[in-house]
């Protein structure tokens, strides 16, 4: 059986303490979920670039400044950027070397957090309409290319769900 949150600050708190083994996203409908990324503070103004060179494929909704392991608070109440998500890629050199549940180990005060909006987020109005997914969401790297803004380029991904056709 699921367990069921009432609030958004009752799953981070599951996650906080390693209580969640679903995603988010999935038992909490109606609010923004964002992907999280963090970077050394000397990449952060050309990734506030890309993200404005490419407001679709990567909506940036926020950020922290250098060494702040809090999320601002308009964005999420009590709200630890490393302990508080289900799960963390980690990333070097742009190749996934595993995934974690806690990146405190991994934060310093250089470390900027990113917030950028997630298609995930409607998932929740798609389920209270009744259209359930089959499957997805899957993300597809396609081959449009993003605008570049040195050091960060790459091609767009995006994400699918397949529903009946009915």
């Amino acid at each position: 059986m699921t367990e069921t949150y009432a609030s958004p600050h009752e799953v981070r708190l599951a996650c906080r303490e390693n209580r969640y083994s679903v995603f988010p996203s999935t038992t909490i409908d109606g609010y923004l979920c964002v992907n999280v990324v963090m970077m050394d503070k000397r990449y952060a103004e050309d990734f506030v670039a890309f993200c404005a060179a490419n407001p679709v494929s990567c909506p940036l909704i926020g950020m922290t400044k250098p060494g702040q392991r809090c999320v601002p608070e308009e964005l999420a109440y009590d709200c630890d950027v490393c302990t508080d998500l289900r799960s963390y890629d980690v990333l070097e050199h742009g190749k996934n070397v595993g995934s974690v549940t806690d990146v405190s180990h991994l934060f310093a005060e250089e470390m900027v957090t990113f917030f950028i909006g997630s298609s995930v987020s409607f998932d929740g109005l798609l389920n209270e309409k009744g259209w359930s997914p089959g499957w997805g969401p899957c993300i597809y790297l396609t081959d449009q290319p993003c605008v570049p803004v040195c050091p960060f380029t790459g091609e767009m991904a995006v994400t699918m769900r397949s529903f009946a056709p009915e």
